[in-house]
C-alpha cells in the first residue's frame, strides 16, 4: 500500500493528513478517520488500507500533533475548534458529504462534528468514546466515572510534558500502547513511530492542550448546561462500539447515549479494551463495513 501525505490549511491552521483510494469510486462517500490520545493519523493505516479499495479513506493528524501546526493558546483547543477542523478539511479537499468515523478524543471529536454540522455526516462510526455532553454530565454527576477520569488531572498538570517524554516517552509508550506489544498487535517499529509523534516540538503539549482547553475540575461542572436538549442532540445515524474491557469509562455512562443520539446503535465488543481498532481490527472493520 502506498499512502499520499498532504497538507491543508484549515481555519488558519496547517493540518496534516493521510489517504488512500482517491478516485477509486467517486460515487463512493468518502470516509474520515479522527484519533485519539495518544495516537496520530498511524493508528488508522490498517483502515486506510482496507477502505481506500472502495472509497476515499483520509487520516488527519490533529491539531497541535505530530505534523498539524501546534498553536500555543490554549483555548485553540477547545473541542468545537476540533470538530471544525474536520470540516474545514473536507471542504479544503471538495468534499460535501462524509463518513466519520472517530476513536477516544477522536470518538468526541466525531459525534461534536455530527452534532454541530449534521448536513455533513452521512454516518457516524464510534469506538469507546461516549458524547462529549453526556461525558461531561457524568463527571459532574457520576462519582464513579470521577473515579475512572482522576487520570486527566495528571494530564493537565504542567508537569506531564517533562513526566511523559523522559528516556524518549518510555513512560507513555508503558501506559498507552505496551500492552499491544505484549499482546502480539504491535511491534517496535511501531514504538519507534509513535516516540517520533510524541517528542516532535510541541506535539505532546498539543495533546495535553486538549485536555487543558475542554476538561474543567469535576466540581466546576454545571451538569444542567450539558443534559440532553434540542441544542445537542443528534440524529446522524450512529454506531458505538464499546469494548467489554474499557477501563475510561464506566458501562453506566452508556446508559446516557441515546439521550443524546437518539439513532445510535451499540455494539459491545467481547474481550476487546480500549484498542478495538488495533487489537481486533478484522472485526472492527466489518462492522465498519456493515454500518456504513
Amino acid at each position: 500500500m502506498t499512502l499520499k501525505h498532504d497538507f491543508a490549511i484549515v481555519n488558519g491552521e496547517t493540518i496534516h493528513f493521510a489517504h488512500h483510494g482517491r478516485g477509486v469510486d467517486r460515487s463512493a462517500t468518502p470516509i474520515i478517520f479522527l484519533h485519539g490520545f495518544p495516537a496520530f493519523w498511524y493508528v488508522w493505516q490498517d483502515q486506510l488500507e482496507q477502505f481506500g479499495r472502495s472509497r476515499w479513506a483520509i487520516a488527519p493528524d490533529g491539531r497541535g500533533v505530530n505534523l498539524s501546526s501546534k498553536p500555543r493558546e490554549v483555548d485553540a483547543y477547545r473541542i468545537e475548534h476540533l470538530a471544525s477542523d474536520v470540516v474545514g478539511l473536507a471542504d479544503h479537499l471538495g468534499i460535501d458529504r462524509f463518513i466519520l468515523v472517530g476513536h477516544d478524543w477522536g470518538g468526541a471529536q466525531a459525534w461534536e462534528v455530527a452534532q454541530r454540522y449534521p448536513q455533513r455526516v452521512s454516518r457516524l462510526v464510534v469506538a469507546n468514546a461516549p458524547p462529549w455532553a453526556a461525558l461531561m454530565v457524568a463527571l459532574a454527576t457520576m462519582p464513579e466515572q470521577q473515579a475512572a477520569s482522576e487520570y486527566i488531572g495528571r494530564l493537565k498538570a504542567p508537569t506531564a510534558e517533562a513526566r511523559f517524554l523522559a528516556n524518549h516517552a518510555e513512560h507513555l509508550w508503558q501506559v498507552s500502547f505496551a500492552p499491544l506489544i505484549a499482546n502480539g498487535f504491535y511491534s517496535d517499529e511501531h514504538k519507534g513511530r509513535y516516540q517520533q509523534c510524541w517528542q516532535r516540538a510541541g506535539s505532546l503539549t498539543g495533546f495535553l492542550n486538549w485536555y487543558r482547553a475542554n476538561v474543567p475540575p469535576f466540581d466546576e461542572i454545571d451538569a444542567d448546561k450539558f443534559r440532553p436538549s434540542l441544542s445537542n442532540q443528534i440524529e446522524t445515524p450512529a454506531l458505538l462500539l464499546w469494548g467489554e474491557h474499557e477501563r475510561a469509562f464506566v458501562p453506566s455512562l452508556l446508559n446516557l447515549v441515546p439521550g443524546y443520539a437518539p439513532q445510535v446503535e451499540i455494539q459491545h465488543i467481547a474481550g476487546a479494551n480500549h484498542w478495538i481498532h488495533l487489537e481486533q481490527p478484522e472485526l472492527f472493520n466489518r462492522a465498519v463495513e456493515r454500518f456504513i
